[in-house]
């Protein structure tokens, strides 16, 4: 008995590439990426609610 000569693989089919496309932030952002701080007169510096007495 004879092996079956092998048969070359069927050449690969690329599939095409998806388009990439840049999305806006909804934020402004500093040029490392990260949101513009903005002060907010209801918290301190640290980001905490400044407690105020009713």
């Amino acid at each position: 008995m004879e092996p079956e000569p092998k048969r070359p693989p069927p050449p690969r089919v690329r599939k095409p590439a998806l388009k990439q496309e840049q999305l806006e932030l909804l934020e402004p952002t500093d040029t490392t990426g990260l949101p513009l701080w903005q002060r907010d007169e209801n918290l301190d510096l640290t980001g905490l609610p400044i407690w105020q007495p009713d």
